[in-house]
């Protein structure tokens, strides 16, 4: 049974390589707007490759901050090695290309951990995502709803729906999260979910802390979108910026989509939100591709050699 499964692994790991290869090689073939790109590039000026530059720099960075955020969520249960941890994170891109909204991240994860530590691995990834899911609403609740009242003036009653399900969503997992360490030690959740039961041993210190990272990693992120907005020649005003780009993350988040349709998503999603203050459509669309590129596909195809090169066990 063990080889059998071991099998299973091997072939699922090549199977998520050339998975990953073959749809950015579709991605690629398929836009058709390769010459006003170059165009835009020979017109670039140096403060634009500058903007360009801060994108692919902060892309480590972003890395680095949501490995140790993992290396401290798994931290009751398991010691791991920074190399480790930001294996799992790249891993965790190429395993979540085939579910929706990246739930599958935790196979690539896991796999980095001791075998007798997997099944709490998956409570943790759980609880990464979570966290980081929590930051997103926070921030781009308010935006959304001032986006609606300030720019649109209206709020329809789909989105006043939508607004009002994501407040109650987010007051729910706040009680849950911040409660995780009692409800891990009652009867219920050690006799259903004993695996997991280290959860009680985190501290209000350390559910704040992982939050933190999830906030760093926002920030990063927003400005990452502000800089690749600019690279493309779209221009926007501070105010503007703080309102269009936290409720762009909101509805892209909380839309459920596949990885693989996650660009086509966040190109949409771009121009409604930013397009409501720059006319320049096809730069806003060009730079939500972009930085899904930066932010998704270049870990992705990492995250797919690591899984194809880690040996079967």
């Amino acid at each position: 049974k063990t080889v059998l499964f071991g099998s299973y692994i091997s072939v699922f790991k090549w199977i998520v390589l050339l998975a990953a290869y073959l749809y950015l090689i579709i991605v690629l073939l398929r836009f058709d707007k390769y010459d006003e790109l170059l165009i835009h590039f020979r017109k670039m000026e140096w403060p634009q490759a500058v903007s360009l530059v801060v994108v692919l720099l902060l892309l480590p960075l972003n890395l680095f901050l949501e490995s140790e955020k993992w290396r401290l969520i798994v931290s009751k249960t398991e010691v791991i090695s920074q190399a480790n941890a930001f294996k799992a994170v790249l891993a965790g891109f190429a395993s979540g290309f085939f579910t929706p909204n990246r739930t599958g991240e935790f196979l690539g994860r896991i796999v980095f951990m001791q075998k007798t530590h997997r099944k709490i691995g998956v409570a943790y990834s759980v609880i990464n995502s979570l966290t980081q899911n929590m930051i997103l609403v926070v921030c781009g609740l308010p935006a959304a709803i001032v986006y609606y009242i300030v720019v649109k003036k209206h709020i329809t009653p789909d989105i006043e729906l939508y607004l009002y399900a994501i407040t109650c969503i987010l007051l729910l997992l706040l009680i849950f999260y911040f409660t995780l360490p009692v409800l891990a030690k009652t009867k219920i959740w050690r006799r259903y979910l004993a695996f997991s039961s280290d959860i009680s041993l985190y501290s209000h210190k350390d559910l704040a802390q992982i939050l933190s990272f999830s906030l760093m990693r926002y920030a990063l992120f927003c400005t990452q979108f502000y800089a690749i907005l600019y690279f493309f020649g779209v221009e926007l005003e501070w105010w503007q910026a703080f309102i269009a780009i936290p409720a762009n993350y909101l509805f892209v988040t909380f839309t459920p989509s596949l990885a693989f349709a996650e660009a086509a998503v966040r190109s949409s999603y771009a121009v409604i939100f930013i397009g409501a203050f720059s006319q320049q459509l096809a730069g806003i669309a060009f730079a939500g591709f972009a930085l899904w590129f930066v932010n998704f596909g270049i870990p992705m195809l990492a995250g797919s050699l690591i899984l194809a090169k880690t040996k079967r066990n």
